[in-house]
């Protein structure tokens, strides 16, 4: 069967705080999981990955959600020196006006607060050491994905301005910019879209589901001159998108679509509901240990 591996971010050194709550992963861990699934698989780019499912079981696929430029600063030296090709998908919305993710600034915004609690749906949070921080971020962004409170309200708890937790989070890892995508584009990577917004598209209405997946099928091929048919969920576990949603992304024209589903792609698999194993730092022995 065939494998499709999803990263995020990769940094040379990231801190702990980085790699539990910001899908961190080091230049290290990335030439690893390189090396050790080169012993058992060969990397495609989608494209050829796509065509040779119902014929090869020993192919690979290497992703990135979301589009930091830390794809482009630290993994695409070691993935072109390694000959590795792989695909970015990016969320149009953050590309074009060049803002983080609502994520990413409230982990920015929990990091450089100086409060030392924060109370959230009735529970009350310590703030003064890292692992705390940590539990309560994860809380807090779980709670925004499904639209319980909103990044306004958490900023406000945390006493930290929309323009300072903003500026924060460009200065960590700030999106692609056109000029580094068209580099990565002379190296064939694929371009696919991340909706326009990194949203649950499940719980959004029929006509916001179609509004974000076309718009960012037209924005990549009107901004970026590159054909676009490939797609991830943003979150990507199957409660995030809908039969209606595999629909929409036909209708659209796309050709797949990826979840965060872990486990591996065989001739039977959805192509509307690709799976892949998604890495971190602190999953890196797991994913080797047990999937390759």
């Amino acid at each position: 069967m065939a494998i499709a591996i999803a990263l995020h971010k990769v940094h040379k050194h990231p801190d702990f705080y980085d790699t539990e709550v910001g899908n961190v992963i080091s230049e290290k861990k990335l030439k690893e999981i390189i090396s050790t699934t080169s012993e058992k698989y060969e990397f495609l780019e989608l494209p050829k990955f796509l065509n040779a499912l119902q014929t090869r079981k020993d192919i690979a696929l290497l992703t990135f959600d979301d589009g930091n430029s830390s794809v482009f600063t630290n993994a695409f030296p070691i993935l072109k020196s390694r000959k590795i090709p792989f695909a970015i998908f990016i969320n149009t919305h953050n590309i074009h006006t060049q803002k983080p993710h609502w994520f990413e600034v409230i982990e920015s915004a929990f990091l450089s607060s100086s409060e030392s609690t924060i109370k959230i749906n009735n529970m009350i949070y310590q703030l003064n050491k890292t692992k705390e921080r940590i539990s309560a971020v994860l809380h807090a962004k779980e709670g925004i994905k499904k639209n319980q409170y909103t990044t306004k309200s958490i900023l406000q708890k945390l006493k930290i301005s929309r323009t300072v937790a903003i500026n924060d989070a460009q200065q960590s890892d700030p999106q692609l910019n056109k000029e580094q995508i068209n580099i990565l584009k002379k190296y064939r990577v694929t371009i696919g879209a991340h909706a326009e917004k990194h949203v649950l598209l499940s719980m959004l209405s029929k006509e916001d589901q179609k509004r974000n997946i076309f718009h960012s099928k037209n924005w990549i091929e009107k901004n970026l001159h590159s054909s676009c048919f490939a797609f991830s969920y943003p979150n990507g576990q199957t409660s995030d998108f809908t039969e209606y949603t595999k629909h929409i992304l036909r209708v659209a024209g796309f050709s797949c679509a990826f979840s965060a589903i872990g486990k591996k792609i065989n001739r039977q698999s959805d192509k509307y509901s690709l799976p892949r194993y998604f890495v971190w730092e602190d999953r890196y022995l797991d994913f080797i240990s047990s999937k390759v």
